[in-house]
């Protein structure tokens, strides 16, 4: 066997490498190796895994693993071809590699794994080889296929080389990607039906329903309830909108028989219908894939009533552990704003809460400053901070906006022309949008000569109207610059909240303002907003002075919901508008007082983690919304009705950062345990093996003790043949 020329690999650019991979202690090298292949018996080079000392690593065997520094080291000086990273199924980080699709001459990528890497839309870089490209996900595998063709999907056992050649136009970071990934996977290694199985004719002992009689028996069976929720569109407690399309397809399947065209064509008539289904008439596409995964191995189908079958349950066995939001109580629909909402929902996709909440705050900033609460010695006006959370486009947010910015450009157009702003990027900024008068002081002259007096010169005649709303659809951008050093926008952004005065400290810097009335409203992915949303602002107060929502498309609209009647709306929101600006402070009522000294305690009760942090502020979030719906009443005090409403929307921001959030504790070491325990139980030796030499016993200890006393987790002692065991488990 001749040994042929030994492969180039590219070098490692660690600068570029993600600091999600490079924090966490699992690294190995490798070099060029020739073996024979088992099959031809041919030399073929390899890339086994080293040590720095020179012995072999084991992509099972921890002990062999270290840290990032130090494999690197080892690289630049110990004569290694290139460093790698142990994927593990505690980390839930997925590799995606994509072999011999990028021209090594001209840097171009294949069609087929270009579409890939953007359908992926995380950390990308070019293999050793430099023909192959890998993608870095945050993910868990569905269970079934690791490698077909060109593309394989890791994310336990192996060990995966990293190079840092950034493929251009993919994020530097490396990001959530659950449902794509499962999309991708499903069309990549489910068995293609043929041609005969994909349309089969039903069965000889299946009964043929139509359409209408099918949904309605599939309405009114022993699963009825779910079914209904799928059909009208709701995917709420399934991981991903891929899980939740699959199993209305298995549902379906139940009463169409095999048939897989049916299935398709009634997937169409549903509220789960989206573009990503509209392109899948062909084998090989998302739709056909997922039904043919309906269908793998389904032996039971409706016959008439006598058989006596079921229809199947769900295929997905492990829901989502954060489940979506409940709708919005009934309550929070109160006057007005319910009014708003039942008028421009019919004619849009958007969530009713994204209308709720944009009108709520949108109506809060065009009132002003007089009608207000006070709290001890705070003073809460109707300045509202929201951000509407959801999916890139899927969520509609952008729908809700456009139709309450109608809405007030036909009540208040001064207000909606003038006093609706974006562009939040510095705190001086923020504050020149609303300034005061600026002033400096000048000597009086006369005859050319100072006379020794002086007097004070208006140089800028500020700006009157103190009222602004923020919207902001970008709101990843604001905490990029947020983050950046010497920026004042955070603590300036709480005095907005707080009482409306701004100013800074720099001396040069004359502009401030008082008695400003600002709002906020923004949009932002979930995956963005845990990105970029630091410790910092996440416990410093900037994070709960904010509403938060979880926002998705409530319905199905392929031509359009047409136009609401706004003119209906338009007379009672200028009347509450010109009502509200006349009040001034208002208090509750007897009825409103008692239900608040039962409320009280449970709202300014303090919650551990992160989820605690961010709704810290949940009596004064609430005392503002039942001011802002007396408001809207034109009421004298704050009643029952207004202080339910208030309570509503409360409870629905609550589960939102919730589900936003999760039960992230804040502490690192803390999080990382939890989220292996999920996977499973673990020994106590075993928690301190997911750090290696990161953290120490005391530290660990800490984290433990956090997670208990929050319950997220419990310890229980197990007995062996030797000492006992220490068992943990996510609770």
């Amino acid at each position: 066997m001749v040994e042929s020329v030994r492969p180039q690999a590219l070098p490692v650019h660690p600068e570029i490498i993600p600091d999600q991979l490079k924090a966490i202690p699992q690294w190995v090298l490798w070099r060029w190796k020739q073996r024979p292949d088992q099959t031809t018996g041919k030399l073929k080079w390899t890339k086994p895994p080293y040590q720095p000392n020179g012995n072999q690593a084991s992509s099972t065997d921890p002990s062999t693993w270290v840290p990032f520094d130090e494999a690197l080291d080892a690289h630049q000086h110990g004569g290694f071809d290139g460093i790698g990273f142990v994927v593990t199924p505690e980390l839930g980080i997925v590799g995606v590699d994509l072999d011999h699709c990028v021209n090594a001459q001209t840097g171009t990528t294949e069609p087929w794994a270009q579409a890939i890497v953007d359908r992926l839309g995380s950390y990308t870089e070019v293999t050793p080889s430099g023909t192959g490209l890998r993608v870095f996900l945050h993910a868990k595998l569905p269970p079934g296929g690791r490698k077909r063709g060109n593309v394989e999907m890791y994310d336990s056992g192996r060990y995966l080389t990293v190079t840092g050649h950034h493929l251009t136009g993919t994020p530097l970071e490396i990001m959530d990607r659950q449902a794509e990934i499962e999309a991708i996977h499903a069309e990549v290694f489910a068995d293609r039906p043929s041609r005969q199985s994909r349309q089969p004719p039903p069965s000889s002992d299946t009964v043929k329903l139509d359409d209408q009689e099918l949904i309605a028996k599939a309405k009114s069976a022993a699963n009825g309830d779910k079914f209904g929720r799928l059909w009208g569109g709701d995917a709420s407690g399934y991981p991903s909108e891929s899980e939740a399309d699959l199993a209305l397809c298995s549902l379906l399947s139940f009463w169409t028989g095999p048939d897989a065209g049916r299935i398709d064509s009634l997937f169409r008539q549903s509220g789960l219908m989206d573009g990503k289904w509209a392109s899948s008439r062909s084998s090989g596409t998302y739709g056909s894939m997922t039904i043919a995964k309906a269908l793998e191995g389904a032996t039971e189908f409706y016959a008439g009533h006598a058989n006596g079958r079921k229809p199947p349950e769900d295929v997905t066995t492990q829901p989502d552990p954060r489940p979506w939001p409940k709708p919005l109580a009934e309550e929070a629909f109160h006057g007005l704003a319910g009014e708003v909402v039942r008028t421009i929902e019919p004619h849009t996709e958007s969530d009713p809460a994204a209308i709720l909440l944009d009108f709520l705050i949108s109506f809060g900033n065009a009132v002003g400053r007089p009608p207000h609460a006070v709290a001890e010695a705070d003073r809460h006006g109707l300045n509202l901070f929201g951000v509407l959370v959801g999916e890139t486009s899927k969520a509609r947010k952008g729908s809700s906006r456009g139709h309450v910015r109608e809405l007030f450009h036909r009540a208040d157009p001064a207000w909606a022309d003038s006093r609706v702003m974006g562009g939040l990027s510095s705190g001086e900024g923020l504050i020149w949008a609303v300034r005061d008068p600026i002033e400096k002081t000048e000597a009086v002259k006369k005859n050319g000569k100072p006379t020794g007096e002086y007097q004070p010169i208006i140089v800028d005649g500020g700006v009157d109207d103190k009222r602004l709303m923020v919207f902001e659809p970008e709101f990843a951008g604001i905490l990029k610059v947020m983050d950046r050093e010497g920026n004042i926008l955070s603590p300036l952004v709480r005095q907005a909240w707080d009482s409306g005065t701004l100013r800074t400290l720099t001396k040069n810097d004359p502009a401030r303002a008082t008695d400003a009335h600002i709002s906020i409203l923004a949009h932002v992915t979930r995956d963005e907003l845990l990105r970029h949303l630091n410790d910092t602002e996440a416990g410093n107060g900037f994070a709960n002075r904010f509403l938060w929502g979880c926002i998705r498309r409530s319905k199905v609209l392929p031509e359009g919901g047409g136009v609401p009647d706004y003119n209906s709306l338009v007379q009672s929101l200028h009347g509450a508008l010109e009502r509200g600006r006349t009040m001034g402070r208002l208090a509750r009522d007897g009825e409103a007082r008692k239900a608040w000294a039962e409320i009280y305690p449970e709202l300014s009760e303090g919650k551990p983690g992160l989820f605690g942090a961010v709704t810290a502020r949940a009596e004064a979030q609430v005392l503002r919304l039942s001011v802002l719906y007396a408001t809207l009443d034109g009421a004298e005090a704050i009643r029952l009705p207004h202080l339910k409403a208030a309570l509503a929307v409360w409870e629905y921001a609550d589960a939102s950062a919730r589900y936003i959030f999760g039960d992230a504790t804040g502490d690192p070491i803390a999080d990382r345990i939890l989220e292996s325990l999920r996977y499973g139980e673990l020994t106590r030796s075993s928690i301190s093996a997911l750090f290696q030499r990161n953290a120490s016993a005391s530290r660990i200890e800490r984290a433990l003790n956090l997670l208990r006393t929050s319950k997220l987790a419990r310890m229980e002692r197990r007995e062996t043949e030797g000492r006992p065991v220490e068992v943990w488990s996510a609770m």
